[in-house]
């Protein structure tokens, strides 16, 4: 039995690779249509801001963002 969502679950991918960014958007959008994603970030101050605004219920992060690490994030949200 399958279950569905009353709602779509909320993305927010934190890639500062856009070629990466574009596929993992891509590959959700192709193979997952329960998934909505609400926002691409390339720094942890962006992911901040549109995870501030949009509170995804999923973050699909990069770990290394050029000088930072996605983990600063979790000191923001």
């Amino acid at each position: 039995m399958v279950l569905k969502c009353l709602h779509k679950m909320k993305i927010l991918i934190v890639e500062d690779d856009a070629l990466a960014a574009e596929y993992i958007e891509k590959l959700v959008h192709n193979h997952f249509s329960e998934l909505e994603i609400v926002g691409k970030a390339a720094t942890v101050k962006e992911a901040s801001k549109i995870y501030n605004f949009t509170k995804p219920d999923l973050l699909i992060m990069d770990i290394n963002l050029g000088d930072h690490d996605s983990f600063e994030l979790f000191e923001y949200i």
